[in-house]
């Protein structure tokens, strides 16, 4: 179309106006054409129970095990599942393109008229650098001078990005002002790039355990944290005013009484993330 639809600056990849204008007219198309595809299979397939999930990166590294163990009741279920940033996916919901989402968040626009919440777990984030270089004799930071740090960030919207905004913000920090070297949407390019030594970057601990373990990275503790955690819970989310199919039914239940999203280490800690930003503590 001859415009530019987005460039490059010191803190990574950011969209001009034309590209934020053709992003939103993809994304519509997008979910408009998932919404036919699931229409059009039912209309084939009525004999075939579906199930249509959207999820998070965080969450989707328990669902695969869920739907396994699940499919041995009820073999017959064929599911669909998409991976997005838990803003997308409840704007997905809403539109009715899932069933029900199931993320890792703090979402902001719930609403409890429109959504039936289940919380039904929860996992923590860390902040991570890399054991070599400039971090190698450094294991502890303090919050207050984070701005001097270079940061490896997720993109807006993602669970990582909101729970790092709203952690320093308490401490009247903002990230805007921070040494953002670059904005990722890829937790493993992110993780990819701690280990190179670019920066240090706030991430879900479930996906850095393997690698924590052969001593890649090393997690660095928060001075004004003292020892509490940074804690996000898992929501299971469907619309109320759409009742979900009896197989659907059944699936949420069987993750609502899954164990398999609660770390039970973590049960004795009451000071999360949530009780720093006001939300009271799971």
């Amino acid at each position: 179309m001859g415009v530019a639809l987005f460039y490059r600056n010191s803190k990574g990849i950011i969209l001009t106006e034309y590209g934020l204008l053709f992003y939103s007219y993809a994304l519509k198309q997008q979910q408009d054409y998932e919404k036919m595809r699931k229409d059009i299979h039912n209309i084939n397939h009525p004999q075939i129970k579906s199930i249509s999930i959207g999820t998070s990166c965080v969450t989707s590294k328990n669902l695969p095990s869920l739907i396994y163990k699940f499919k041995k009741a009820e073999p017959g279920v064929h599911f669909s599942i998409d991976v997005a940033t838990p803003q997308q996916q409840l704007t997905k919901l809403e539109k009715q393109i899932f069933d029900f989402i199931m993320v890792s968040a703090v979402l902001d626009g719930l609403d409890e008229k429109q959504h039936v919440v289940h919380e039904i777990g929860y996992h923590d984030f860390i902040f991570i650098a890399a054991k070599s270089g400039m971090w190698k004799d450094v294991d502890e930071i303090s919050l207050l001078h984070l701005p001097k740090y270079p940061l490896v960030v997720r993109e807006r919207g993602a669970t990582g990005r909101m729970v790092l905004e709203k952690l320093v913000k308490k401490y009247g920090v903002n990230l805007e002002t921070c040494n953002v070297v670059c904005e990722m949407n890829s937790i493993d390019v992110i993780i990819a790039a701690v280990i190179s030594g670019m920066g240090i970057a706030v991430v879900p601990r479930l996906l850095v355990e393997d690698i924590l373990a052969v001593n890649n990275l090393k997690v660095l503790y928060i001075n004004e944290l003292c020892d509490q955690i940074i804690r996000v819970p898992f929501q299971l989310i469907h619309l109320k005013n759409k009742e979900p199919q009896n197989v659907t039914k059944k699936f949420i239940n069987y993750i609502h009484h899954s164990s398999c999203l609660v770390d039970k280490k973590t049960l004795i800690l009451v000071n999360s993330l949530l009780s720093l930003c006001g939300c009271g503590c799971l």
